[in-house]
């Protein structure tokens, strides 16, 4: 990242956030505290009135009354953070949007202004969700622990962990944090959570407490699966991952290769399917496949 997007990157989280210590400044850009030390420095040659508060509350903030100027952004640009906002809105179930537009453009663009993208970042179950993040953000906020009871394939389980970050992928929610239980970090699926709650106690950031350079890599499958379906179900893999992934067969059917984590979710998915899926690879998954069917065969005997 090149210095000025840094220190802009600064700036607007200092607004967002209103206050935060140059660790965690650190740890947000990816560079050390001398580094964000002469980022403030140059931050506040710039002209942006910065102060510093000390103690355990302590950290950077903007003084009150501060606004960017317009002109460091353009109308583009601005499009972009507000179809952006208008996406977090529908996950937090709170509105920012309207206030922000205002103060980004400067009255060129309204609330009712017509976007060329809009975004919803929740489903159906948009009320519970909502109410998860806010307490899930909360608890990264202010370091606080998280207790949940976690459905898996594998079973109920609860759990206390260290949450650390929110990220929205491939159309789902999850939450990374420190597992106490598995002493490890893991990404827990938020439509899996169940009995949320904010616990009081507070917990010190872990110094290895590092993302991952790739999120893709923590979703990326663990085996690949080869199978052909036939043409009456090949909307349904363009419709949940896309149809880039098909190969036309000389019978009229489609193969399709992809990379799974969890065995018994994808055995699930391909029993809806029915007949209309062979699986060419790997033999585990077929194997799995047959006995499943015949244990659907005796239940209706």
């Amino acid at each position: 990242m090149a210095q000025i997007d840094r220190q802009l990157g600064i700036v607007m989280m200092l607004l967002r956030h209103q206050r935060a210590t140059a660790r965690e400044l650190a740890e947000r850009f990816d560079v050390s505290t001398r580094t964000i030390r002469r980022d403030i420095e140059s931050i506040c040659m710039a002209g942006v009135p910065l102060c510093t508060h000390q103690g355990p509350s302590g950290g950077v903030e903007i003084m009150d009354g501060y606004a960017v100027d317009r002109s460091v952004f353009t109308m583009d640009e601005i499009e972009t953070i507000c179809i952006a906002l208008r996406g977090t809105d529908s996950a937090l179930g709170e509105s920012y949007t309207d206030r922000l537009i205002d103060k980004l453009s400067s009255g060129h663009l309204s609330p009712s202004s017509h976007f060329s993208m809009d975004i919803d970042l929740v489903d159906y179950h948009a009320a519970a969700l909502s109410h998860m993040i806010r307490i899930i953000r909360q608890g990264i906020r202010e370091s606080r622990h998280i207790h949940f009871s976690y459905h898996n394939a594998d079973g109920d389980s609860t759990r206390t962990v260290e949450p650390y970050r929110l990220l929205f992928r491939w159309g789902n929610w999850y939450l990374y944090a420190y597992c106490l239980l598995r002493d490890d970090y893991r990404l827990f699926k938020l439509h899996r959570l169940d009995e949320l709650s904010l616990l009081e106690e507070n917990f010190d950031l872990r110094p290895e407490a590092a993302e991952p350079k790739n999120w893709n890599d923590c979703f990326s499958g663990e085996f690949q699966l080869t199978a052909i379906f036939d043409d009456c179900v090949r909307y349904r893999i363009a419709e949940e991952y896309h149809a880039s992934l098909l190969t036309p067969t000389d019978d009229g059917r489609h193969l399709f290769t992809f990379c799974f984590s969890s065995e018994p979710h994808l055995v699930s998915w391909l029993l809806s399917f029915g007949s209309h899926v062979e699986i060419v690879s790997p033999e585990s998954v077929r194997d799995q496949l047959v006995l499943e069917a015949k244990r659907i065969i005796e239940r209706h005997r």
